[in-house]
Formats: C-alpha cells, sequence, structure tokens
C-alpha cells in the first residue's frame, strides 16, 4: 500500500513538475534562510550558558544615584575589598578588557615571529568562577608563575602547532601597557611564558562577546592588577556559593551601605545576573530581534509559496478522491495519500538546506572591527533537523484539514468536480497579501539603507571629490622601528611610485 501510495505522490509531482520545483526552491532557501538568521537569535539567546557555574555567576557594577547611569566596569581595588567581607560569595575574580598587542612569539628554540594576539589579564580564581578547561600543562603552575600565559587551544596550534609544543615557549611584548610605571620601557619588552593550553570558549559569553580571546595574563608584573591605579578597565564578577542567591548578597552590600568613590564621585555597588546588565541586554535582545525576525519573515514567504501549491494541487484532484471514495478509501488513507505527497516535497527542500550547509561551511563566517562569528556546521544542522521536523508537524496538520475537507464533499460533486460556484479567493489573496508586504518591506529596508550610507558618505570630507576620497590611506606611524611617535591629519603628501599615485590629506605634528 505504501508503495503505492509512493506511485501516486511522484505520478503527481511529475504531473505539475514545474510549480512542484518552485515551491521545493523556495522552500529551501526560505528554509536555510530561516536556519542562518535563528542560529544568531539563538546563539546570542544562548549567552554566559557556555559556563559551568552559569546560573550562579554575577556581575558587580557602579551605579551613580545622582545621573541614574552606570559606571563603564569597576576598579580592581574594589574586588579586593569586596573579599574581606562577603560571606555570601564563594570566589571574586577581576577581569581586564580585552586588548590586542603585539608580540615577539617564541616559535622554535632561536627562532621569533610576530603576533597580533589579543589578550586579557586576570588572577587565579578566574578558574574557579569560569572553569576553564586546561588541555595542556597547569593552572595551579600559571597562577603561582610571575607574568604567566593560558593560550586558547586555538591560537596554540595555530603557532605552534599543537597545545603540548606551546608550554614553556615565551612571548615578548612589543608595546608598553598603559598601566606600567615610567620606567618600563616604550617598546615593552615584558616576557610571558605559556604555563597552560585552555579549550576554546564559545565567543558566546559576556567577558569577550562575538571576539576572539588568543590568552589570559596571570601575575602580570606592569600589569592593571599590580598598579592599582585609580581607574576600571576591567570587570569584577563573583561566584554565589551554593546555598546563596543574588538577593542575599543585595542585601549584605545593602546592609553594610557598600560603595566606592571614583575620581571624587560616590557610586553605589549593585549586582546583575551575568550577561543581565541593563545596557548590555537591551543591545542583545535587539540584535536577536533584528534577525529572528527577518528569519521568520523570509520562512513566512517561502511557506506561503508551498502550502499554495500544495493545498492547491489536493483540491484539484478532488475528481481523482471521489472515485477513490467510490472503491472505499477511507478518510486515513486519504490523509496517507497528501501526507506522502507532502513528506516527498519538504524531504526534496531538505536535502537542498543540507547541502546548502555542508557547501557554505566555513564561507559564512566573517569578522568586523573586533566582531567576529563563526557557524557550527553540526550545531546549524541540529537546527535545521528540528526545523525540518516542525514543518513535517505542521504539513501533517494542513494534510488533515485537507482530508476533512474533501471527505465534506459528496461524491456527486466531487465527480463532477467539485461545486461550482463562485469564490471569494479569500486564502490565496491573503497569501499574495503577505508576500507583498514581506517583499515590499525588504525593498523598504534595502533603500533605506541605501540612502542613508550615501547621506553618510556625502557628509564625510564633503569638500573633497570621488577621487580625491578613494586616493586616501590611513598610514599608522607608531611603529617601534621609529624614533619619534608621529599624529596624523590634514596635509597633501604625494608618493609617486611605479604603478600607484597616492595622494592623501594629513597634518603632521611631533608629540611631545
Amino acid at each position: 500500500m505504501i508503495l503505492h501510495y509512493l506511485t501516486l505522490a511522484i505520478r503527481n509531482l511529475l504531473k505539475y513538475r514545474t510549480q512542484n520545483v518552485i515551491s521545493i526552491i523556495g522552500l529551501a532557501v526560505g528554509l536555510f534562510s530561516f536556519c542562518v538568521c535563528l542560529y544568531c537569535s539563538r546563539y546570542i539567546e544562548s549567552t554566559n550558558h557556555c559556563f559551568d557555574n552559569y546560573e550562579r555567576i554575577v556581575q558587580i557594577n557602579m551605579y551613580d544615584p545622582g545621573t541614574g547611569n552606570y559606571f563603564s566596569g569597576t576598579p580592581a581595588p574594589l574586588c579586593e575589598d569586596m573579599r574581606t567581607w562577603a560571606k555570601e560569595v564563594e570566589a571574586l575574580s577581576f577581569v581586564t578588557y580585552p586588548r590586542q598587542y603585539t608580540f615577539d612569539v617564541e616559535v622554535k628554540p632561536g627562532k621569533t615571529l610576530p603576533y597580533e594576539l589579543r589578550r586579557m589579564e586576570t588572577d587565579s580564581l578566574y578558574a574557579r568562577i569560569f572553569t576553564p578547561r586546561i588541555l595542556a600543562g597547569s593552572w595551579q603552575t600559571a597562577s603561582h608563575t610571575p607574568n604567566a600565559l593560558v593560550m586558547s587551544r586555538a591560537t596554540a596550534v595555530r603557532i605552534f602547532g599543537s597545545e603540548s609544543e606551546a608550554i614553556g615557549k615565551t612571548c615578548t611584548l612589543n608595546r608598553r601597557l598603559f598601566p606600567s610605571s615610567s620606567g618600563t620601557p616604550a617598546d615593552g619588552g615584558i616576557v610571558y611564558t605559556v604555563q597552560a593550553v585552555m579549550d576554546d570558549t564559545p565567543q558566546n559569553n559576556s567577558l569577550y562577546f562575538m571576539e576572539t580571546m588568543d590568552m589570559l595574563v596571570l601575575n602580570d608584573s606592569d600589569g592593571l592588577l599590580q598598579r592599582r591605579h585609580e581607574m576600571t578597565g576591567g570587570n569584577t564578577y563573583a561566584l554565589l556559593a551554593p546555598h546563596a542567591d543574588i538577593r542575599q548578597l543585595k542585601g549584605e552590600i545593602a546592609q553594610r551601605g557598600f560603595g566606592w568613590n571614583l575620581y571624587g564621585r560616590d557610586y553605589e555597588v549593585q549586582v546583575f545576573p551575568i550577561g543581565q546588565f541593563p545596557d548590555e541586554r537591551k543591545q542583545l535582545s535587539i540584535i536577536s530581534w533584528i534577525t529572528g525576525s527577518m528569519g521568520m519573515l523570509i520562512l513566512l514567504v517561502g511557506l506561503l509559496n508551498f502550502f499554495h501549491f500544495l493545498i492547491g494541487s489536493y483540491f484539484n484532484r478532488t475528481k481523482e478522491f471521489s472515485v477513490m471514495k467510490v472503491n472505499g478509501c477511507s478518510g486515513g488513507q486519504l490523509f496517507a495519500l497528501l501526507f506522502i505527497q507532502s513528506l516527498l516535497v519538504v524531504l526534496a527542500a531538505s536535502l537542498l538546506v543540507l547541502w546548502g550547509i555542508e557547501v557554505t561551511d566555513g564561507r559564512m563566517d566573517y569578522s568586523l572591527f573586533s566582531m567576529s562569528v563563526v557557524f557550527s556546521k553540526s550545531l546549524l544542522m541540529r537546527h535545521a533537523a528540528q526545523y525540518i521536523g516542525l514543518l513535517v508537524l505542521l504539513c501533517a496538520g494542513i494534510c488533515l484539514v485537507a482530508t476533512l475537507r474533501i471527505r465534506r464533499i459528496s461524491v456527486q460533486d466531487g465527480l463532477n468536480g467539485g461545486r461550482r460556484r463562485r469564490r471569494s479567493h479569500r486564502g490565496r489573496n491573503f497569501m499574495l497579501g503577505v508576500q507583498f508586504f514581506v517583499c515590499w518591506l525588504f525593498v523598504a529596508l534595502s533603500a533605506a539603507l541605501y540612502l542613508q550610507s550615501e547621506k553618510t558618505s556625502g557628509t564625510l570630507l564633503h569638500t573633497l571629490s570621488m577621487q580625491e576620497k578613494a586616493s586616501i590611506l590611513s598610514i599608522p606611524l607608531d611603529y617601534s622601528f621609529l624614533n619619534n611617535w608621529w599624529t596624523v591629519s590634514r596635509v597633501m603628501l604625494p608618493c609617486r611610485m611605479s604603478c600607484w599615485r597616492i595622494s592623501t590629506i594629513c597634518t603632521v605634528r611631533r608629540a611631545t
């Protein structure tokens, strides 16, 4: 019987091959775009879930009651002060903002190469809060060694070839850190040693959201934790005790009246679950909502076309179904026939979606300024399988409704091709209206982005021609081989080369 249903379904698909090919391709494109957009939304919504102690991690922030604004970050001494009295906290750690620096890395004995690496300075309690998985070396050794590095797996493999080869290698900083003492040379010279290699942390975390992190620095001799400047430069995170919750910690802070004075102003100290800081959460919610809405709109267009063709093909076969009813076909058998036909279409579209994910693996990753997104093929495949399962259930519901509708038509009317009467085609008109609205929305957004880019490009350096704008180059002059530091802003520097003629407007000022 199933073979008979398959034969009838394939015969009908081949009979209307053009509209079925259109519906399959449209459904595949809509589903693929939906998977990519929802991947970004789910990626954002699962921020910080990669940490084992996610539910117990909180972030400490300073609040100015006079202006109603939150201060960016916290000073390192605030973390040390809270360690002396916070009873509801199991561990407190200060983590600096991620910064990119140039290092001379010892790739082999006697051979060094320059690398741009992103680093964060922290203390030994970082491991108790965020539980990084150590693949080589020892965290305990790193926590007791001056100028120790805990390198990420991806960076260790990229530079040294394997995790174990990175242990013991040195990285020499090529420039002075901001909080360094005046005795530190301008070209740095601080030597760090790789003491451990940790597994890569997913980028959807609040420590360095959508950024790559190459290493953690412990016991930095010229770092922010050692110098104790009256500045922030990082965030304070706390791991609540197993018996405590965030309300108890807030009550302890309020009872003690704990605050902090910075730059001559008094700030209140407030606590938030990690990732729930008001400004941060609002921005992430906006991004998640935009990507999710785009995916839903694209999928809606594909589904409308698919179901319009599918339901239309069902009711075009009313005479055939009536003959089957005369021959004793039950409602369940009619449902199976319709469901197998829709299942074949969904299967063809699903194969196209999975093939698209396989082909685009590694090609959808992008990096913009300090933000980078890496799509996991396995996770994207798993998401696609979930959406395909939901689509199959939706098709089953559509087939059930169509079966009940067809069963209500009398055999005589069915043999005559169905009731011949005027119909308002409300369903078809509604689908066409929704498709038109979605297409109009995307066209309007594209036009708005184009007009905005034109206005922005016209406003910047509006006194220059397009040819002059195209010839402007940005040349940094802060390399270590220069004896003096220069700042470039507006003087014409014509330069003739064999194949290039470059002119730029800049002003050269000697820095004091």
